[in-house]
């Protein structure tokens, strides 16, 4: 592939297998599809989370405003799981209600029944507490704590383990084993499977009662950290080719969805009730730089994320990606291994929502592209 000047780039993008044998299950899946994702940014989300609701409703309300007055249909580019364009307000999917314990709000208010979702890319988490960071060291590393008592695992996982022989045979070797139970095969089977079990509380069953991994002034800790991580102060925003790429940023349409700029609220943040008395972090009423309307959209892309739907991902930050990591990998899956070619996957399809404003990024000059680019990392 090259553009009109004649500079050449490259779109990949991952094919992934894995073998049946690498399921310890009984049945083994049949009919599976594989679809890498990276892990998000956590740098920033403390800002993120302080955003008000009616504010992200207005920039939902606004989009759908947009493609209503293009005579385009609003479900095909505001997700309609998220946002009833009839009813012109959040549509049922678009609010989380399944938090991981009780909690109140930081003015030490009762909670809300339900929050709305604006974490990971597929809108799963509501509020940083019980979001990417403080819930995925549960739900991903199954690091246990006093608000999270089970496992995070399937009963089929459980049921595989409690009748492998290996599994049975080394537990029995084992006395000090949590899952020895009685000692023999069929104690140690039913330790196995009730232990591993998503249904059992971990520090109140018959078998054996562990101990959290994370204290409850761990999680809190971890907690002050996270919504305490910094955005990088942007750079060189002075330099003429970073104004200039900034400058077509913004004719091109990109901020369109990649959005600069937000003012947080209160940040009444929500807080489970374990750590209700310790104060966090909190950013009131401060305009941040995400860029992302913290809505998400369609690109069309081969091997595309699962569902098509993904949040746009904010670029603060990530322009010093390089300097921090050695790599520049961007999109969802890390397939553009720069921001050329993460813009140009933007433009796989012409069904893509972003395909006009990459459609003229093919189209500048040399100098322009790389004017972009700087902005791009300057940010």
């Amino acid at each position: 592939m090259q553009f009109p000047d004649g500079e050449k780039y490259e779109l990949i993008y991952p094919e992934l297998s894995i073998p049946q044998s690498a399921f310890n299950t009984n049945p083994k899946p049949e009919d599976i599809e594989i679809r890498l994702e990276s892990t998000i940014g956590i740098i920033g989300t403390g800002l993120l989370d302080a955003i008000e609701e009616d504010d992200i409703r207005q920039q939902y309300a606004s989009t759908a405003e947009y493609y209503r007055e293009q005579g385009l249909d609003v479900s095909e580019y505001v997700n309609p799981n998220f946002w009833d364009a009839a009813a012109n307000d959040f549509a049922s999917g678009a609010w989380y209600t399944t938090f991981g314990s009780a909690g109140q709000l930081a003015d030490g208010s009762a909670a809300p029944s339900r929050m709305v979702k604006r974490f990971t890319y597929a809108l799963t988490r509501a509020t940083l507490q019980d979001g990417p960071g403080a819930n995925a060291v549960w739900n991903i590393t199954n690091v246990s704590r006093p608000d999270r008592p089970k496992l995070y695992t399937t009963d089929a996982w459980a049921k595989a383990m409690s009748e492998n022989s290996d599994v049975i045979s080394a537990i029995k070797a084992d006395p000090t084993s949590p899952y020895y139970a009685d000692g023999t095969d069929a104690g140690i089977a039913e330790a196995v499977l009730n232990l591993l079990s998503p249904n059992t509380n971990q520090f109140d069953n018959q078998w054996y009662n562990f101990e959290p991994d994370m204290t409850t002034n761990q999680f809190y800790a971890l907690m002050v950290w996270h919504r305490g991580l910094s955005i990088p102060r942007a750079r060189n925003l002075n330099d003429p080719d970073v104004q200039r790429g900034k400058e077509l940023f913004m004719e091109m349409g990109c901020a369109s969805c990649h959005r600069p700029s937000w003012k947080t609220g209160d940040d009444n943040y929500w807080t489970p009730e374990c750590i209700a008395d310790k104060p966090l972090p909190r950013y009131q009423n401060q305009t941040i730089w995400p860029y992302s309307d913290m809505m998400q959209h369609k690109l069309y892309m081969k091997n595309d994320i699962h569902g098509s739907w993904c949040r746009t991902t904010p670029l603060w930050g990530r322009g010093l990606s390089r300097v921090n990591t050695g790599a520049e990998d961007r999109l969802h899956d890390c397939r553009a291994r720069n921001e050329v070619e993460a813009i140009m996957w933007h433009a796989y399809s012409k069904k893509s929502h972003a395909y006009s404003s990459a459609e003229k990024f093919y189209n500048l000059s040399k100098a322009d592209r790389d004017a972009v680019v700087k902005f791009l990392q300057s940010i």
